[in-house]
């Protein structure tokens, strides 16, 4: 994001996009050493209740914005964990889901997404094609 667009978004939202970098930051490397749920429960306290609420829609693009800023960018399940912890920071419901889809070359190929009030926020749209690894019960929550 070029410095001009960062400076003309509302403060709550420069808050957002600057947590979710840095929540970034942490999860990319961190996925490699510790399960998925682990991680999860020990990011909680970096997703404190705000008192700004931003809206999910918006909280989503300021993740994936915040991603693209990354040396390297970030894959699915980054963003996805990120964008998960951060609308339950402001209140959202949020359903992180993995998939899978059968690969040519790996076999399987896996992809995550956040779903928030029945919608996809982040990792859509073509989800469809992916075999859900947990349902909307037992997925990946707080």
């Amino acid at each position: 994001m070029k410095i001009r667009k960062f400076l003309g978004l509302p403060s709550s939202e420069q808050v957002v996009f600057l947590h979710a970098w840095a929540l970034l930051c942490l999860i990319r490397p961190a996925l490699k050493a510790f399960p998925l749920p682990r991680l999860r429960n020990s990011l909680k306290p970096w997703a404190l209740r705000r008192k700004a609420p931003v809206p999910a829609p918006r909280i989503a693009w300021l993740v994936a914005a915040a991603g693209r800023n990354l040396p390297g960018g970030a894959s699915c399940l980054p963003l996805a964990l990120a964008t998960q912890l951060l609308l339950e920071a402001h209140g959202h419901p949020a359903e992180l889901r993995l998939g899978v889809v059968p690969d040519r070359s790996s076999g399987l190929r896996a992809h995550a997404w956040v779903t928030s009030g029945g919608r996809i926020l982040i990792g859509g749209p073509r989800v469809e094609a992916y075999v859900p690894l947990t349902g909307p019960a037992s997925a990946v929550q707080h």
